[in-house]
């Protein structure tokens, strides 16, 4: 690629290094990436998106400890960074710490008296963790769990009922359609 090209030409291009890096994480080749982004950090060690994606990286291999590590120093560099309040927040709330997860989710307290919520579980999660939250009892009641969601249609079955003339009624959104 040209990235190796350039670092060919001067292994010390954090630019290329952190680009490379990016291939390499977006193809799941998560050893290759981490490896980069580590080498772009001693290089420069106040570059914001390779303590971000290394912090990925590490909370993908479930690394959590470090993964919070990553995501504190990206925070320090460029606190304004939505997406790594985010991810430290969800690292946080997987190390069982809500109480240090809690300031990075955006007015929290503000979200559950202005909405209702509808929680629902993904296949394979469970909705026990909200204990965790320490949520109020009126904060809880604002709360409504819902297991699973299923519905036994397929994108390719939508399609075919609506070549055949089938308006699929309560299927898809109106707005979509």
């Amino acid at each position: 690629t040209a990235y190796r090209r350039s670092l060919e030409l001067d292994p010390y291009l954090v630019a290329a290094l952190i680009n490379l890096a990016n291939i390499h994480y977006g193809r799941d080749e998560l050893a290759e990436a981490q490896a980069l982004y580590e080498r772009a950090i001693g290089l420069e060690s106040d570059f914001f998106e390779a303590h971000f994606n290394l912090g990925n990286i590490y909370h993908d291999l479930n690394r959590f400890a470090e993964a919070q590590a990553c995501y504190e120093t990206a925070l320090r560099l460029n606190p304004f960074y939505a997406d790594t309040h985010f991810y430290l927040a969800v690292t946080l709330e997987k190390m069982g710490r809500s109480d240090l997860a809690r300031p990075h989710w955006r007015e929290p307290e503000r979200l559950l008296e202005l909405a209702e919520w509808i929680v629902v579980s993904r296949p394979g999660f469970s909705l026990d963790g909200l204990e965790s939250l320490g949520l109020t009892p009126q904060q809880r009641s604002r709360i409504h769990l819902l297991e699973t969601v299923h519905e036994d249609v397929s994108a390719t079955e939508l399609r075919q009922r609506l070549r055949d003339g089938d308006p699929c009624n309560g299927l898809i959104l109106p707005d979509v359609l």
